[in-house]
C-alpha cells in the first residue's frame, strides 16, 4: 500500500512539473508559427477609436517568447482635424515592450515590465484662433493603461502600474507657438530610468539638445535626477539633479562653446498646460553664478521669479542665452549676491531689487 501511494505521489509530482512545461512549449510553438502582422488592422482600429486620431503601423509586429517581448515597428499617429498635417502628432521607429509571462499565464492580464522606445517624435501645436492644442482631447495616461490591461481605468490601477526600466533613444519634441510658424524643438532626447512608477521617486538620466526659434545658440543638456510622476499623470517632476548645460553657437563662426554646471532642488512640468516651475536652481559659468527660482509657461515662453547674482556680467549671459536687456542692465556686473525679482517677457529680462 505504501509503495503504491509513493508511486502515485511520484506520478502526481511529475505531472505537476511536466504539465506547465508542455503548456509553455505549446505556447512557444504557437507564437513562433503565428503571423502577428495580420493583427495590424485590428490594432490600428482600436488605437484610432481610443484616441480619435488616425493610427498607422508601417513596420512589422513581432512577438518573442524568451524574453517575452512585443515589438511594433515604424508607426505614426496623425493630429486631429484642424491642425498642421506636416508632422504626425506622435511617431516612432520602433517600440519594444517586455511583458510578464507569469502574469499572462496566471492572471491572464498583460503587464508591461520594460519599454525601449526608438526615435519617438512628439509634435505639439496650439491653434491661434481657438486656443486649443492637438493634445487637448487626448486620453489620459490612466485610460491608456487601463485599455492595455483591459480594465476600467481607475486612478488606483494607473498608479499601481510600474516599469522595471524605461529607455528612450534619439527622441524629439516639436512645439509650434501660437504667434509663429517657427518651431521650438528638443532633439536627441535620451532617457534611462529604472523602477518607474508614480508612488515614489525613481532614478533618471536625461540628455537633450535644445534649439529655440530665432536664436543663435543651441543647448546641450545632460543631467541625473530623481524623477517623479505627478498625480493622475499630469506631468513629471525632477528632484535633486546635477549636470551640465553647454551652449554652442549655431553659426559656423569660430566661437567657443560655453559650459555651465547646473543643479537644482525641484522642477516640474505640467504637459496639459505646458506650465512649469522650479526652485533651488544654480547655474555656474562665465566666472559667475546665479541662484534662482521660477514659474511660468513654455508656450508662450514667459517666466518670473527671484534670483541672486554673484560676479555676473549680464551682457555676456544675454549673448549666450539669447535674451535682450534694457539699456541700464547691458553694462551691469553683479558682485554682491543681492536678491532680485526677475521676469522674462517678450524676449527681454528685467530685474527689480528687493530693497
Amino acid at each position: 500500500m505504501a509503495k503504491k501511494f509513493a508511486r502515485t505521489l511520484k506520478m502526481l509530482v511529475l505531472v505537476l512539473i511536466i504539465l506547465p512545461v508542455l503548456i509553455f512549449l505549446g505556447f512557444a510553438a504557437a507564437v513562433n508559427f503565428m503571423d502577428f502582422n495580420g493583427y495590424k488592422p485590428q490594432i490600428e482600429k482600436q488605437v484610432s477609436e481610443l484616441t480619435g486620431r488616425q493610427f498607422n503601423i508601417e513596420g512589422s509586429i513581432d512577438v518573442n517568447v524568451l524574453p517575452f517581448t512585443l515589438s511594433i515597428g515604424e508607426s505614426q499617429l496623425n493630429s486631429p482635424e484642424g491642425f498642421n498635417d506636416k508632422y504626425p502628432q506622435l511617431a516612432f521607429k520602433s517600440l519594444l515592450l517586455q511583458l510578464s509571462l507569469s502574469e499572462l499565464f496566471l492572471a491572464k492580464t498583460i503587464e508591461v515590465k520594460s519599454i525601449e522606445w526608438l526615435e519617438p517624435s512628439i509634435y505639439w501645436e496650439r491653434n491661434a484662433q481657438t486656443g486649443q492644442s492637438n493634445w487637448d482631447n487626448f486620453p489620459r495616461m490612466d485610460q491608456l493603461i487601463a485599455s492595455i490591461k483591459g480594465q476600467s481605468g481607475t486612478e488606483s490601477e494607473a498608479n499601481a502600474w510600474k516599469l522595471d526600466s524605461l529607455v528612450v533613444q534619439d527622441g524629439s519634441f516639436r512645439y509650434k507657438s501660437v504667434n509663429s510658424q517657427k518651431l521650438w524643438t528638443l532633439q536627441e532626447i535620451e532617457v534611462v530610468a529604472n523602477h518607474v512608477g508614480s508612488a515614489q521617486p525613481f532614478p533618471l538620466s536625461l540628455s537633450f539638445l535644445h534649439m529655440a526659434a530665432d536664436h543663435s545658440h543651441q543647448f546641450d543638456v545632460q543631467l541625473n535626477a530623481d524623477g517623479k510622476i505627478l498625480n493622475q499623470w499630469q506631468g513629471i517632476a525632477l528632484q535633486d539633479w546635477r549636470g551640465i548645460l553647454k551652449s554652442q553657437p549655431v553659426s559656423e563662426l569660430p566661437q567657443p562653446a560655453v559650459t555651465f554646471i547646473q543643479s537644482g532642488k525641484h522642477i516640474q512640468l505640467n504637459w496639459s498646460e505646458l506650465g512649469w516651475s522650479g526652485n533651488g536652481i544654480l547655474l555656474n559659468g562665465l566666472n559667475g553664478h546665479v541662484n534662482f527660482d521660477f514659474k511660468g509657461r513654455l508656450a508662450p515662453f514667459e517666466l518670473s521669479g527671484q534670483a541672486a547674482l554673484n560676479k555676473v556680467n549680464l551682457n555676456q549671459w544675454s549673448e549666450v542665452f539669447g535674451f535682450s536687456l534694457s539699456e541700464n542692465l547691458k553694462k551691469a556686473v553683479f558682485t554682491d549676491n543681492q536678491k532680485y525679482n526677475w521676469q522674462y517677457l517678450n524676449g527681454e529680462v528685467s530685474l527689480i531689487s528687493e530693497k
